[in-house]
C-alpha cells in the first residue's frame, strides 16, 4: 500500500529527528494502531541504513588517502618530461613569435639608399636587371618604403636622390609656414 506524501514526510522527519514532542507522540499512536505505516516505516530504516553503507563503503581507507597524497606530492615536485617538452616548445614559439613582430615592426624603417646595384646585373630574376642596376626607395614618415624608382646610372639616381631630398625640405617647410621664394626657380 502506498503511503500518503503528508505520512511520508512525517516518517522521514521521525527519523531526522526533525518532529516536535506532540507530533512525535501523535506519531507513535498511529505507528501503533497502522500496521502499514510501521511498516513503511521499517523500510524508510533499511534504506538509509542501505545508502549509510553504500556511501561507507565509499569513503577511503587511511592507506588509500596516504598513497594518493604520496603520489599527488611526487607529481607536484617532478614536472612530467610531456610537461618539459611543451614549456620547451612554448619557449621555441615564443621566440619565433618575438622575432617575427620584431622583423614586422621594424620593417622599412632602413634609411633610403641611394645607388648600389640592388636589382644586380646577374640576378636572372629581375627583368631589367642592366637597365634598372641603381634603385632609390622612397619612403613615408614613418620609414615605410612606398616606392622604388630605378635608374641606369650612379649619377641619375644621385641627381634624383638630392632632387627629392630638396623638395622634402621645401614641403617641411611649407608646413612649418615659412616663406619660400618661388622666383629662383624659374
Amino acid at each position: 500500500m502506498l503511503l500518503a506524501e503528508h505520512d511520508q514526510e512525517l516518517l522521514e522527519g521521525h527519523l531526522d529527528g526533525a518532529l516536535s514532542a506532540e507530533e512525535s507522540a501523535a506519531l507513535q499512536r498511529r505507528l501503533e494502531d497502522t500496521a502499514h505505516l510501521s511498516t513503511a516505516l521499517d523500510a524508510l530504516r533499511a534504506d538509509r541504513a542501505e545508502r549509510r553503507a553504500a556511501w561507507a563503503a565509499l569513503e577511503p581507507t587511511e592507506p588509500e588517502v596516504e598513497r594518493c597524497v604520496a603520489a599527488v606530492m611526487s607529481r607536484i615536485r617532478k614536472p612530467s618530461a610531456a610537461w618539459a617538452r611543451w614549456r620547451t616548445s612554448g619557449a621555441i614559439a615564443a621566440c619565433v613569435a618575438l622575432a617575427f613582430f620584431t622583423g614586422w615592426t621594424w620593417r622599412g624603417k632602413q634609411s633610403p639608399r641611394t645607388g648600389g646595384n640592388v636589382a644586380g646585373v646577374n640576378n636572372p630574376w629581375h627583368k631589367d636587371a642592366a637597365a634598372a642596376a641603381y634603385q632609390v626607395a622612397l619612403t613615408d614618415e614613418l620609414g615605410h618604403v612606398t616606392a622604388v624608382q630605378n635608374f641606369d646610372s650612379l649619377e641619375k639616381a644621385n641627381e634624383f636622390a638630392n632632387d627629392l631630398g630638396y623638395w622634402q625640405q621645401r614641403q617641411e617647410r611649407l608646413r612649418e609656414g615659412a616663406a619660400v621664394i618661388i622666383a629662383d626657380q624659374f
